[in-house]
Formats: C-alpha cells, structure tokens, sequence
C-alpha cells in the first residue's frame, strides 16, 4: 500500500514537473522576439480588404516609433485587425520577431512602459 502512495506521488510530481516545462517551452516559442513600447498617437490607416473566401474585413495601419527596453529607437509597421482603432494615446507593448516577421502587440498601463522609453515616450507621472 505504501509503495502504491509512494509510486502515485512520484509519478503526480513527474507529470507536473513535465506540464510546467511543456508550458515554459511553448511560452519560450511564442514570445519570442524583440520588445518595443510605443504610444498610439493617431487613428490609423483604416483598409478594407477582401479574403480570398469573399469576406470583408477592415483592418488599421500604423507607422510607429518604438523604443526597446534601452531606449533605443526602431521604426515599426503595425497592422490591427480589430473592428475599431486602437485607443489613441495607449501604450503598446510590441513584440517583433524579425526572422518570422511576426507581430504581436498589447496594449498596457504607462506605470508597465521602462523608464527609458517613459523618458523617450515623454511619459510623466502617470
């Protein structure tokens, strides 16, 4: 009976050391990239496309500053696929992985923007 709790437990700790690590793997995958913050500061180029099954969809273009954890400045190209702009004045954390050419983006609280793209981003105090 003790050896069956013994295996149980041993076998419940190997599974969940896997799922953790199985987690941590994907999130590695899927996050990476460089980082950027910026601040929307227009509406957007607003687009209306057709896909290739007929559907209408609008989608909003940005031509963005972005500044990495350093401060230091990279042109970006950001394209939002929402039914509405983004919020102008919102901070956005971008993640730009070059090789994939892959974009994501969310929007976030100044207090979350480093404090040398707040000085580049002229953040103050919020």
């Amino acid at each position: 009976m003790v050896k069956n709790i013994g295996k149980l437990a041993l076998g419940l700790c190997v599974g969940l050391i896997l799922l953790i690590g199985g987690i941590k793997i994907c999130d590695h995958f899927t996050t990476t990239g460089t980082i950027y913050y910026t601040q929307i500061r227009t509406k957007g180029e607003q687009h209306q496309e057709k896909s290739d099954a007929g559907v209408t969809y609008t989608s909003y273009h940005y031509a963005l500053t972005g500044y990495d954890q350093n401060g230091r400045a990279k042109p970006l190209q950001l394209a939002s696929f929402k039914t509405r702009p983004l919020k102008q004045n919102s901070y956005v954390k971008i993640t730009y992985d070059q090789q994939a050419e892959n974009i994501q983006f969310e929007e976030l609280n100044a207090r979350k923007v480093p404090e040398k793209v707040r000085f580049k981003l002229r953040i103050v105090n919020k």
